[in-house]
């Protein structure tokens, strides 16, 4: 094995992803899909045309979800997508969490429990509300710290919230300032419809949105509590299901790529790791809609995207990174999860 295929190794266990609700998603999907912005091609290959759409309790890996962004960032010449998938977002577009936000009676209220239950929507990024003397900051957190951030998301992820507390509140509310973690390019009308009269910050190391602190005082327009007490409790035990599930998933995962190399590690080992009988270990991976062996699965998919990416690898070295017995099975494999070689996916992911 080279030294790249052992230093990679190594890393295995820092590409440990969390799992977001294909809610939010969606917005984006049917955005590409209404304007005819997604080749079909370009959806089967990201498995996109595969997901139930429709169902609220489908979860998909944040992968899946950087990858959709990356392709507009990269094929679609629209630097301000974010903000305009944003502003075409219809009301209850992120379920509970949607109504028991606008359903709060004041904006400070709404924004906690945004930060408080978001998790419910997507266990990577979160929001972080921050009261200080001088200024009220909304934050937006992504999960891997050193990772450069499509300017995209960051659109979208601060656009969400103003626009939805602009429109459910009983006054106008504008951000002071509003931080973005991408450099300064080409700044069009979109903004101003989304951020209005505020100060626009680039190249910040945050990406927030900073506001006075008599607007987090702003009544909602029309809070229904009933609505509130009997979805707040669905969302509360959402957030600590996922939140439990999520930790084992990780766990399971991160055994697997330790030691995902020559050949597959074997169930009862990995419940010997994780100090679990075999029968519990798969009874709780059950209960989580998965499978040790789908769990392999998982990591060889998102491990084998990660090292074609990186093009610093022979398709053999990561074939037998992966665990495979030969590289003609780890290429039947890829083209089975991803409708594509790995050649023709190195090339998608590299050319530009």
């Amino acid at each position: 094995m080279t030294s790249g295929a052992k230093r990679l190794t190594l890393s295995a266990s820092c590409s440990m992803e969390a799992s977001i609700s294909l809610w939010a998603l969606k917005p984006l999907f049917i955005y590409l899909q209404q304007n005819r912005l997604l080749p079909s091609i370009a959806a089967r290959q990201m498995g996109l045309e595969q997901l139930d759409w429709n169902n609220p309790d489908q979860r998909v890996s944040s992968s899946l979800a950087r990858e959709l962004w990356n392709y507009c960032l990269e094929e679609l010449d629209q630097p301000s997508l974010g903000l305009k998938v944003a502003l075409a977002l219809e009301p209850g577009s992120f379920g509970a969490l949607s109504y028991v936000a606008i359903n709060s009676s004041t904006l400070r209220q709404a924004y906690l429990r945004l930060a408080r239950y978001f998790s419910a929507i997507s266990l990577g990024l979160r929001y972080k509300f921050e009261e200080k003397p001088e200024t009220i900051v909304l934050r937006a957190e992504f999960p891997a710290a050193g990772e450069s951030v499509n300017p995209l998301v960051s659109q979208f992820v601060l656009a969400v919230p103003l626009l939805y507390s602009r429109k459910h509140s009983s006054q106008s509310v504008q951000a002071q300032k509003v931080l973005l973690n991408y450099p300064k390019s080409s700044v069009d009308d979109n903004y101003q419809k989304v951020f209005g009269e505020a100060e626009l910050c680039f190249s910040q190391p945050d990406c927030a949105l900073a506001f006075s602190p008599g607007t987090v005082d702003l009544p909602m327009t029309a809070p229904e509590e009933g609505l509130v007490k009997l979805l707040e409790p669905l969302l509360q035990a959402q957030t600590q299901t996922l939140s439990d599930s999520s930790e084992l998933l990780q766990q399971v995962d991160s055994f697997i790529a330790h030691n995902l190399c020559e050949e597959l590690p074997q169930i009862h080992t990995a419940a010997q790791h994780l100090k679990l009988s075999v029968r519990s270990l798969q009874r709780q991976l059950k209960e989580r809609k998965s499978s040790y062996q789908q769990r392999i699965t998982v990591v060889r998919h998102r491990q084998a995207r990660r090292y074609l990416a990186e093009n610093q690898l022979s398709l053999a070295e990561i074939s037998f990174l992966l665990g495979f017995s030969e590289p003609s099975s780890f290429f039947r494999a890829f083209k089975r999860w991803q409708s594509e070689s790995p050649q023709q996916y190195r090339l998608r992911i590299t050319r530009g």
